[in-house]
C-alpha cells in the first residue's frame, strides 16, 4: 500500500512540480486506496459471519516452539481447518509473544480442535451471528486491519476466493 510520502516521491523523481493540489491528490488517492481495503474486508468478513461455522481464533506459541513460530504455519493450520479466512499476525502488548489472529469458517466439525495446533495455544471462540454481531465483526476486521499496520505485525492474511 502506497502512502502519502511514496506517491508524492514518485511524482518528484518523474519530475513534477509539488504543489498544495499535488499533494491533496496523492492524499485522496490514499484515502481511497483506504476505503477500497476496507470495503473488500468488509466484504469478506460479512460472507464468513453469514455462515453458521464462522469462529474467532487465536493461535499462540509455547515456549518450545518459539524458534519455529512464523506465519507459514498460521497459513498450513488455517488452509488445513478453514473454508475461507482473515488473519493477520502480532506480538502481544504484555509479554511481546508472537501470535495469530484468524476470523473464518470451520470446514468441517473436529471434535477436538484445540490439539489441532501443535505450537501452543489456541483460543476459540464461536461466532454467534446476529444482527448487532455483524456490526462487532466489522469492528474487529478493522481493528484487526489498524492492529496489522502498526510496526509489530506486518500484513492482512487471507484466503484465496475460490
Amino acid at each position: 500500500m502506497k502512502t502519502i510520502k511514496d506517491r508524492i516521491d514518485e511524482m518528484k523523481q518523474k519530475g513534477r512540480h509539488i504543489g498544495d493540489y499535488e499533494i491533496l491528490k496523492a492524499f485522496e488517492q490514499a484515502q481511497h486506496q483506504e476505503y477500497k481495503r476496507m470495503s473488500r474486508l468488509y466484504e469478506r468478513a460479512k460472507n464468513i459471519a453469514r455462515e453458521p461455522d464462522a469462529y474467532f481464533i487465536t493461535l499462540t506459541y509455547d515456549d518450545r516452539h518459539l524458534e519455529q513460530a512464523n506465519k507459514e504455519n498460521m497459513r498450513k493450520w488455517a488452509k488445513k481447518h478453514l473454508n475461507r479466512f482473515i488473519g493477520n499476525d502480532d506480538y502481544g502488548k504484555e509479554n511481546g509473544r508472537y501470535h495469530h489472529h484468524l476470523f473464518g469458517n470451520l470446514k468441517e466439525h473436529i471434535t477436538d480442535l484445540a490439539s489441532s495446533w501443535e505450537f501452543g495455544a489456541i483460543n476459540i471462540e464461536k461466532f454467534r451471528g446476529g444482527k448487532s454481531d455483524i456490526k462487532k465483526i466489522v469492528k474487529y476486521i478493522d481493528r484487526v486491519a489498524k492492529h496489522a499496520i502498526k510496526h509489530t505485525a506486518s500484513e492482512i492474511i487471507r484466503s484465496k476466493l475460490k
